[in-house]
């Protein structure tokens, strides 16, 4: 019989996503529900004809520790430095800020 879900996380934004990855990292059988029908939370993008644009968080300033975290479950070159305006480094993700999410999520059921 198959093992049935360990830990069912509501919220596919940063938080449920960092959740699951850590947890399935832990080898729990992890499900992710969202009430939207793309990932990201806040982290929105729209499409309009060929265009695009992030209409929630538009860039991150992460942590040493988050950036980390963040490079090692993301592909090479995945997150782009931006302009900065203080000393602490900003990223974007140039296909849409939701693209993060739907590629951490890449291996977990949403």
């Amino acid at each position: 019989m198959a093992r049935m879900t360990d830990v069912l996380i509501v919220g596919a934004g940063m938080a449920g996503t960092a959740a699951a990855l850590t947890l399935k990292s832990m080898n729990f059988k992890v499900q992710v529900i969202d009430k939207s029908r793309g990932f990201g939370g806040r982290m929105a993008t729209r499409r309009i004809s060929e265009s695009s644009f992030d209409h929630g968080a538009q860039f991150i300033k992460p942590s040493p520790l988050f950036l980390d975290w963040l490079e090692a479950h993301l592909p090479s070159g995945f997150l782009k430095e931006w302009i900065s305006v203080d000393s602490k480094k900003t990223y974007i993700v140039s296909r849409g800020m939701n693209t993060l999410a739907k590629e951490l999520l890449d291996h977990v059921p949403v």
